[in-house]
This record gives C-alpha cells, sequence and structure tokens, in this order.
C-alpha cells in the first residue's frame, strides 16, 4: 500500500469545521519522472503504519481513496478506516483493473465488517450507479464525467446533472424492480463467467 503525502497531518481543523469525515488519495503518487507535486506539495510513498497513524489521529471517519484490491481493502478494514474508494484515478495506470471489475472480490473480502464502499472512475449516468450498486458498492463517486456540466453552467450545471443521473436511475430500478437504492442486488446484472 503507497500512500501520498510527505508532509505530517493534522485533522482538527476538520473536526473544527465540522467535516464528516476525512481521508487520503492513495494511488496519485508519482508522476512523470518521480514523485508528483499537489498544490506545492511533493507526494511520496509510505507505509501501512503511517496511514494507520493518520486514521488515529482524528475523531472523524476516515476514507482511503485509490484501494484496488482486497487485500488493501481488508488493510484499511484493520487500520480503522471506515471506508473505502476504489479507484484507479480514472486510469492513471492503463494496465490496472477496473474498479468495477474487481468491486465484487473487494466486498466478499469485507463482509462482516464495518466499512463503507464507494466506487468511482467512469460514473457518468443512472445506469453506472445502478451497476455500481448491483456489484457491491454502497454508493459511486462521480468527478470527471460532471466537468463540462461545471465548466458550461456552474453549479447549476452541477446540479442538472445530478439530477439526471439521479433520474436515470430510478428508470432503470422501475425497470428492474426495486424500490430503494439500497435494495439493488446483482440479479438483473450479466456477469460473464470468465473477465478474460
Amino acid at each position: 500500500m503507497r500512500l501520498g503525502t510527505s508532509s505530517p497531518l493534522c485533522y482538527s481543523g476538520a473536526e473544527e469545521a465540522g467535516a464528516f469525515g476525512v481521508g487520503m488519495d492513495i494511488d496519485h503518487i508519482f508522476g512523470e519522472g518521480g514523485c508528483d507535486v499537489c498544490v506545492g506539495e511533493e507526494m511520496a510513498p509510505q507505509a501501512e503504519e503511517m496511514l494507520a497513524s493518520y486514521v488515529g489521529s482524528t475523531k472523524l471517519p476516515f476514507i482511503v481513496k485509490g484501494v484496488l484490491s482486497p487485500e488493501d481493502a481488508v488493510k484499511c478494514a484493520d487500520i480503522g478506516a471506515r471506508g473505502i474508494i476504489v479507484s484507479h484515478h480514472h486510469g492513471r495506470m492503463p494496465c490496472a483493473v477496473p474498479p468495477m471489475m474487481i468491486l465484487p472480490e473487494i466486498r466478499e473480502a469485507l463482509s462482516g465488517r464495518d466499512m463503507t464502499i464507494i466506487v468511482d472512475c467512469g460514473i457518468a449516468s443512472g445506469a453506472d450507479v445502478y451497476k455500481a450498486l448491483a456489484l457491491g458498492a454502497d454508493a459511486a463517486a462521480v468527478g470527471r464525467s460532471m466537468l463540462p456540466s461545471l465548466e458550461k453552467e456552474g453549479t447549476e450545471g452541477v446540479k442538472q446533472f445530478i439530477s439526471k443521473v439521479g433520474r436515470e436511475l430510478r428508470c432503470i430500478m422501475s425497470f428492474t424492480g426495486f424500490r430503494s437504492p439500497s435494495g439493488i442486488d446483482s440479479s438483473a446484472l450479466h456477469i460473464p463467467e470468465s473477465r478474460f
């Protein structure tokens, strides 16, 4: 497990501001030719013990983004993280397993654990959200797919985008007979026996 940011973390500001959680992105470390620099901060790999110290440094739920294996998902649960985001940072590593493909294995590995599973990368429609929930996610995160709406119409564009995704999800739920997102399972999905 590799982490980003080399500076000590302090989450007291987030707690004082009333944040509902904090977290760390572990899938954005290296750029071309070395460590990436984000907002003037050089990213650096860190050990699992460092992540555990971050989790223990706050009373807020801690979320780890960039988990792509059942093993790392279990490590996150073991160190006390309350949630993970299954993500490959929009394909930064082209040979990485797609998040939706590994999601069922991660859900199975975390069975019986108190862990929220969120998935991102390529979520652009209600159908994408439906598939994410059906494959084991508790929620889906949208990022890049809403940027055109944000750039074109600002806040209103984002509201319209989210509303459209919600309408699409409701429509697919009605086609498949699910009353609420929490009840969605994989019964209406075709999942090939072999992924390769």
